[in-house]
């Protein structure tokens, strides 16, 4: 036997094994940011390295958002907000539920976030969808961590017009607990938060995120309504235990106009007061 000969064709399989390993690690780095999550009718594209955060959900083929991200700012304030993905400059990576799912972990000696997504299309030609967002937090200080939390978001539902309308409601405890927008032809979206917000608000144009970014800037300012270009944001006013954590979880569903059902209810409803009123 020609051990000589084994030996070098072994060297020579390891080192092409080794480079097909390292085209496919950097290939799979290259294609994850931005990321695409696909399920049944939709798509949302995630630019979770730059800051660009949520850039485009499309159901159906209309895409439904311009931007949506996550901000934090270590201390109450006042100061300017900065974007998670500057936390760590090389967030970890994953993926779940085959292509539905993904998050990014950034972390450094003070804190870590996660920010998961998890993508339910509907049938297609329905117009509707879902996107679930969980927000973890850790802290790694040897003292309480004080920080608050921000999402902003930016939808438009697929309506060129510029002609939505935003409504933010609280829960039971008296904050901020669901956002709801509307378009022109009846397409709403409805955000609700896992709990409540401390603070809120509507506006339009992005003027909150302007402001959000002001070294002067404290907190949202609860204005709970706002109509046009329409954006919404929520704030977490966190304190975290050492070693402690702080988990955020926010589900948001699309529909693209009342459904058939509620209008039937809406129809058989009015048929009956219209009978008590003939008897």
């Amino acid at each position: 036997m020609n051990r000589p000969f084994i030996s070098a064709k072994l060297r020579w399989c390891c080192s092409v094994l080794f480079v097909m390993a390292c085209q496919a690690f950097l290939s799979q780095t290259h294609a994850a940011s931005p990321y695409t999550l696909t399920h049944q009718n939709s798509t949302a594209t995630i630019d979770y390295q730059t800051g660009g955060g949520l850039t485009s959900w499309t159901v159906d083929g209309n895409n439904q958002v311009a931007q949506q991200w996550f901000y934090y700012r270590i201390g109450s304030g006042p100061g300017p907000v900065s974007s998670i993905n500057t936390i760590s400059a090389t967030p970890v990576f994953g993926t779940s539920f085959g292509t539905r799912g993904m998050s990014a972990t950034y972390s450094n000696a003070t804190l870590s976030v996660a920010d998961s997504y998890l993508l339910t299309g509907n049938t297609v030609g329905s117009g509707k969808s879902g996107l679930s967002e969980t927000i973890t937090i850790l802290n790694y200080t040897s003292a309480p961590l004080t920080l608050d939390f921000f999402q902003f978001s930016h939808f438009t539902l697929a309506d060129t017009t510029g002609n939505e309308r935003v409504s933010i409601q609280n829960g039971s405890g008296g904050n901020p607990h669901s956002a709801w927008q509307t378009n022109s032809s009846g397409a709403y979206l409805n955000e609700i938060v896992n709990g409540e917000a401390n603070h809120a608000e509507a506006s339009t144009d992005s003027l909150t995120l302007t402001e959000m970014a002001s070294p002067t800037f404290t907190s949202l300012n609860g204005a709970t309504t706002a109509s046009g270009d329409v954006t919404f944001a929520f704030e977490w006013d966190l304190t975290i235990p050492v070693g402690g954590s702080a988990q955020i979880s926010i589900p948001v569903a699309i529909v693209p106009e009342p459904s058939a059902m509620a209008l039937i209810a809406l129809g058989l409803g009015a048929f009956i007061v219209r009978l008590r009123r003939q008897k």
